[in-house]
């Protein structure tokens, strides 16, 4: 039965065979600071979100307010990107103290702020929380019984009979699926036939995808 070798053990044989083991430890700090402040700088994006939710709430500011800021950072209140930004930024504060070990891609750290305390801690004590985890990977953490079949399950169509649509039911359907677009984890498949039809909106997101 092979013996297994602890993830620092694993380092220490790799870096005996280094050409130049303190050129690369250098190298790594570099490459750590830099992904660090990312993570800091997202935060503070994210918390300054947070912020102007907050004080809507408080009504110290209104909606133009928002529609201003949004408007100037490029930024689409309605949005899942606002959403998940507003989300990570309720879980800025636990975050900033793991800042070199949090990775920088949002989409990730929104799935991250998802979890409670104790299992954020307990992920952290683990090591399976790093710079390098990916959207996937974060997934697989949450729900490892997800497999590639599974989510092929809850695939499903709709179909619309564009010829019997009115032109204002079919502004909504545009706009639902403008909506729907911003997610992650959806995808939307549009006939290549009907692209004019529902694609052609200039509020239907790009990820869209004609077939």
């Amino acid at each position: 039965m092979t013996d297994l070798i602890t993830v620092d053990e694993k380092f220490e044989k790799i870096s005996e065979k280094c050409a130049d083991k303190i050129l690369m430890d250098s190298l790594i700090i570099d490459y750590q600071d830099s992904t660090q402040s990312a993570v800091k700088n997202i935060l503070k994006m994210c918390k300054t979100i947070k912020n102007i939710d907050e004080k809507f709430k408080n009504k110290e500011i209104n909606d133009f307010d928002i529609s201003y800021f949004c408007a100037k950072v490029n930024l689409v209140r309605s949005s899942s990107t606002y959403r998940k930004f507003r989300k990570i930024g309720e879980n800025a504060s636990r975050f900033e103290k793991y800042a070199d070990l949090l990775p920088s891609a949002y989409t990730v750290l929104f799935q991250i702020a998802t979890l409670d305390s104790d299992k954020f801690e307990e992920l952290v004590e683990a090591k399976k929380i790093t710079p390098s985890l990916s959207l996937e990977g974060i997934k697989k953490i949450l729900n490892p019984s997800i497999t590639k079949k599974n989510l092929n399950e809850f695939s499903f169509r709709v179909v619309f009979d564009l010829y019997s649509i009115s032109e204002s039911s079919k502004e909504k359907i545009q706009n639902f699926l403008s909506d729907l677009s911003d997610s992650d984890d959806v995808e939307i498949y549009i006939p290549k036939r009907n692209e004019r039809n529902l694609s052609g909106n200039s509020k239907v997101n790009k990820k869209i995808k004609i077939k």
